[in-house]
């Protein structure tokens, strides 16, 4: 599912937990991908509020731990 389709659709009425890809992106990507992409996450579901930064579902032992420090990176807790 697309982040920005479901924001425009549903932000208004609710909060979005999650997004971030546990399949390809966490365990496959490298930590400047991981930042990009999660920025890109983020901008598009906290406008307006109503976001949780997460991965899609529990961290599995075969992400790197430099791209979970990249998702959760200090330049991310700006937004």
């Amino acid at each position: 599912m697309e982040a920005a389709m479901l924001k425009q659709d549903f932000g208004s009425r609710l909060a979005f937990h999650g997004g971030i890809d546990i399949q390809f992106l966490l365990p496959l990507e490298s930590a400047e991908t991981v930042a990009a992409e999660t920025r890109r996450i983020a901008n598009i579901l906290c406008s307006n509020g109503g976001y949780i930064l997460n991965p899609s579902h529990n961290i599995q032992p075969d992400v790197p731990t430099a791209n979970v420090l990249a998702m959760y990176g200090k330049e991310l807790r700006k937004l």
